[in-house]
């Protein structure tokens, strides 16, 4: 066999397994994408239901489904939660859209910022959380919009993480709070 007849023939069986692996290979890939881009819907509807879910009031028959939320969240959001969200998500913070939030001063006293939360608390919101701003150095209270006419049963009661809980009441938040300019860990109980 000369080489001109060996050229020819690499070329013919060259020429074969392109058109033969070149489409395979082209729909296999195509599979795979297709593949990708369906369990990405699905993760995404997964995440749509779990939100759905965490949108809703938490109590305690609830907390199986809410745990589960939390973990499909947790899993496909790419941004994983630490424990104490997780916790608040399960037993005590609802996702709800119409939070409102409102800026205490961190100058006040704990006293006063209790005063102000139940201010707030008597014109039909109920105290869900809050989040420090050092910079600015506020407190940025959120509260759920309830229905008219209606308002938290029991009135809020913040005080010292470590301190003695009031009688009769349930922690309903705990947290940091710049209270007297200092950032402090707060317990919320109702």
């Amino acid at each position: 066999m000369d080489n001109q007849t060996a050229i020819e023939t690499f070329k013919a069986i060259s020429i074969i397994l392109a058109s033969v692996l070149i489409p395979a290979v082209l729909a296999l890939i195509g599979h795979y994408v297709t593949k990708a881009i369906k369990e990405r819907e699905i993760q995404g509807r997964f995440v749509e239901l779990a939100l759905d879910i965490l949108r809703q009031h938490p109590d305690t028959e609830r907390q199986n489904i809410r745990k589960w939320a939390v973990d499909i969240v947790n899993k496909y959001s790419g941004v994983p939660m630490d424990d104490l969200t997780r916790k608040d998500l399960i037993k005590r913070v609802s996702l709800e859209k119409d939070l409102v939030p409102r800026i205490i001063d961190g100058k006040d006293t704990l006293e006063v910022i209790n005063d102000k939360i139940n201010f707030q608390e008597a014109a039909g919101g109920e105290f869900v959380g809050s989040e420090p701003d050092q910079d600015k150095g506020v407190n940025i209270a959120k509260f759920k919009r309830l229905p008219p006419g209606q308002k938290p049963a029991n009135p809020i009661k913040l005080i010292k993480k470590g301190e003695s809980p009031p009688s009769n009441t349930t922690e309903v938040w705990t947290g940091k709070m710049i209270v007297e300019g200092k950032l402090e860990e707060v317990e919320a109980y109702r």
